[in-house]
């Protein structure tokens, strides 16, 4: 059986671990760096909590507080005292910048330097400096940010408010009422923040009473961003205007041909046709019932009778689908009744009931004739004028409105998401009660 050790060295070590507001020497710990923020002049806050945290795990916060009072010369711990004062005034100064620290060095006590310093960098009673703060957290948008990247950006504005609101309450109750409005409002700060796509799980969670806190709130909005990830390829970046409802761009069309090349009429000098088919000279066909739309206004109902563009595109080039999902769509559509886009359908769409303009070349229509789905190239979002075709749904207030193919502005009711059998989920569906069909964007 081994003996015991009589080496004791060890147990001091461990001891001097144990209790560290009885260190057996300064020495190793004078030049010691507790904290990576050295105060420069600007991070105040962020150099207080951090000392703030390291000599309160140390047990000596009471030298910077005032309360540890220095003795007198003849009390038997005076030597302990200025010891262990000499620490922590050298942790304070070795936290800060040499242009700041020196000039702090010849004060007498740790007490001295934590009070001259709050009183020279402390801005919680500096308006302008409040103002600054809560300037930075109304402006703050995720942007191009992760969700998670957003949070703690908000989180670490939140901190620092806190520092500036550290009321004194005389009522417990009250404290806890207003830590709850300060949270609710926080929901609020964290939503208004999000980027557009994220539009369908913010009005899921508006419509909660009562609302979620701030990290069950950013748990669900994270989980919801991770499934989007997942479902559509990737983060997309955000828009740069996240209100607008229209593309920045002018709308696609398939016409890449000059005028020149085009044939001109010698009756009417007009493009695109030539005398003998006229309609000023020889009237408008009887069959063409398309007769009295401008060509250039038809949108997505025609089928393209031949091939406009020099250089063929593919769907996944120009889709806002990928290629997978554009597949599983041809497919459902394939197991409903397909209605042709012709000018003799019965299902003849006007385009006045369509958005926005533009010629595109190809569309299908799906469902039963009283209900048809159209894929419009030229379509901004997908949009329906039936509410009850939601799966999920939630009013729209304000004065949001979408542009439709005769010119005019129509109001945009609500928005949701839409689930057509068996497996394809539309996200983001604006609710357009003036249309009279429904519009899958590519």
């Amino acid at each position: 059986m081994a003996k015991p050790s009589d080496d004791t060295s060890g147990i001091d070590s461990m001891s001097s671990i144990r209790s560290p507001s009885i260190p057996s020497t300064t020495e190793s710990f004078q030049n010691l760096s507790i904290t990576s923020h050295k105060l420069n002049g600007n991070n105040f806050l962020q150099w207080s909590q951090s000392v703030k945290l390291f000599i309160r795990g140390r047990g000596k916060f009471d030298y910077l507080t005032g309360t540890n009072a220095r003795p007198t010369e003849k009390d038997e711990g005076s030597e302990k005292w200025e010891a262990e004062n000499s620490m922590i005034m050298s942790w304070l100064i070795n936290s800060m910048d040499s242009s700041v620290g020196r000039t702090y060095l010849f004060l007498p006590t740790a007490h001295d330097i934590w009070t001259a310093v709050n009183e020279t960098y402390s801005d919680l009673g500096n308006a302008g400096q409040w103002f600054e703060l809560k300037t930075r957290l109304w402006r703050l948008k995720q942007g191009e940010k992760i969700v998670a990247q957003y949070y703690t950006d908000l989180k670490t504005l939140w901190q620092e408010v806190d520092m500036f609101s550290d009321y004194e309450w005389s009522c417990a109750k009250d404290r806890a009422l207003f830590q709850k409005m300060v949270e609710k409002e926080r929901v609020f700060e964290f939503l208004v923040g999000l980027n557009k796509e994220l539009d369908e799980v913010r009005g899921r969670i508006l419509g909660r009473d009562p609302l979620p806190s701030t990290r069950e709130v950013f748990a669900e909005v994270r989980r919801e961003e991770s499934r989007r990830t997942v479902m559509l390829g990737g983060h997309s970046p955000a828009p740069t205007e996240p209100s607008a409802l229209f593309s920045s761009q002018p709308p696609r069309r398939n016409d890449h041909r000059n005028d020149k090349d085009r044939p001109i009429c010698e009756h009417c000098n007009k493009p695109g046709h030539v005398k003998a088919k006229c309609w000023k000279l020889h009237g408008k066909p009887a069959e063409n019932p398309s007769s009295n739309l401008n060509p250039r206004d038809s949108k997505g109902f025609h089928a393209s009778s031949e091939d406009t563009s020099k250089e063929p595109t593919s769907a996944s080039e120009t889709s806002a689908f990928s290629k997978e999902q554009l597949e599983q769509l041809y497919e459902l559509m394939s197991s409903h009744s397909i209605v042709s886009n012709t000018p003799n359908s019965s299902s003849y769409i006007a385009s006045s009931s369509l958005a926005q303009k533009g010629t595109y070349p190809t569309t299908f229509t799906a469902g039963s004739k009283l209900n048809p789905w159209i894929i419009d190239s030229g379509a901004t979002d997908h949009m329906t004028g039936s509410s009850s075709m939601f799966s999920s749904y939630y009013p729209l207030s304000g004065n949001l409105k979408v542009k439709i193919a005769d010119g005019s502005l129509t109001s945009i009711a609500g928005k949701g998401y839409i689930i057509m059998p068996p497996s394809l989920t539309l996200l983001n569906v604006l609710h357009v009660p003036k249309i009279s069909c429904n519009l899958i964007s590519r």
